[in-house]
């Protein structure tokens, strides 16, 4: 699968779209995401095709945008997503201190309404990065580790407030271990969350 079509894949789930049944309360937008790629730099050397951080963040908007305007130009004007306007950055490890501050800043801030902010990196984030506000974790790439998942979702989401954002994002980002991984989140994290309704 191409970089677009993820990033259309990703924004659907961050508009909630097709995910009424495992929302609770809960029909607003995401605003806040972070994502994971496979590498910090596209390359035109590598044998395989490598999800760049980089290029994420710089064509998600450009991508959802042609995506909603071809959607509008079509009549498809009932769909949730196209309400959703996207923007995105990039975050890793090169970056100094106040580089990485400004970027996490820019996550945390209020959004203007309808709007999703989308962080990408590497591992940047998977581990002793406090974004509390976040509503979501995106995995650009497929994952067959239970445990990376796992510990990548409770590492960058503020549970229980991220939990039927996780469990939306987890059904287009990988869904191999989305099974596995619902009902871990179920038993493990979400008992104590059973009444959350968002602020």
């Amino acid at each position: 699968m191409d970089d677009a079509a993820k990033i259309v894949g990703c924004w659907k789930a961050l508009s909630k779209q097709g995910a009424t049944e495992d929302l609770i309360d809960d029909n607003a937008v995401m605003r806040r995401a972070v994502a994971f790629c496979q590498v910090i730099e596209p390359s035109d050397k590598a044998k395989t095709h490598k999800v760049s951080s980089k290029n994420i963040a710089r064509m998600f908007k450009t991508v959802v945008d042609a995506y909603r305007e071809e959607e509008l130009k079509q009549g498809h004007i009932d769909q949730p997503a196209l309400a959703l306007q996207c923007e995105a950055a990039h975050i890793d490890g090169s970056m100094n201190a106040s580089e990485k501050e400004t970027q996490i800043n820019w996550l945390k801030a209020e959004t203007p309404e309808s709007t999703c902010r989308i962080l990408s990196n590497v591992r940047c984030l998977s581990e002793g990065v406090d974004v509390p506000a976040l509503d979501a974790v995106l995995f650009l790439t497929p994952r067959n580790s239970q445990v990376d998942v796992v510990q990548s979702l409770g590492e960058s989401c503020d549970w229980p407030k991220a939990k039927n954002a996780a469990i939306s994002s987890c059904r287009w980002s990988f869904p191999p271990v989305l099974s596995r991984i619902k009902r871990w989140m179920t038993t493990k994290l979400l008992a104590s969350a059973a009444s959350f309704t968002r602020p």
